[in-house]
């Protein structure tokens, strides 16, 4: 079975709701998987790559992980990730495993782990967000118990 919206959700302009005082903004409609039956990897080659990569940067190994963290991209005749120090090389495999993981709801285990062992580097696509989530307004407005 297909997503209903998905014949429309290409074409939309703009979301079909206004966003606080922007007004209605552009809907982008995501393409990694063009059908709700689509089949969503559990783990692939790609990813293991990207663990082997955190173990080596665990252990150290700063040239190796940034080699196992770089065959996708090189593969793909992406521009390879750069680390001048471990903080650069655990940010390039943050980056990385945000793109890999995008849409595959396993990114929040990874910002727990990292916190909690205090990793170094940054990730920039959930600052702030990414170990708790604020109660939407919609709930607070329409739950009693809140």
């Amino acid at each position: 079975m297909t997503r209903a919206f998905r014949s429309t959700a290409v074409t939309q302009l703009v979301g079909d709701a206004a966003v606080g005082n922007l007004g209605r903004v552009r809907w982008y409609f995501q393409t990694k998987y063009p059908a709700q039956s689509s089949p969503i990897n559990l783990a692939s080659g790609w990813e293991m790559r990207l663990i082997e990569a955190e173990a080596k940067l665990v252990a150290g190994d700063i040239p190796g992980a940034m080699t196992s963290m770089n065959l996708h991209r090189v593969a793909l005749g992406l521009t390879p990730w750069t680390a001048a120090n471990a903080t650069d090389a655990w940010t390039a495999l943050k980056r990385e495993r945000g793109i890999e993981l995008w849409l595959e709801s396993r990114r929040l285990g990874d910002f727990r782990r990292w916190a909690a062992l205090s990793r170094p580097g940054t990730s920039d696509d959930m600052t702030g967000r990414d170990l708790c989530f604020a109660t939407p307004l919609s709930e607070k407005q329409t739950n009693p118990n809140y």
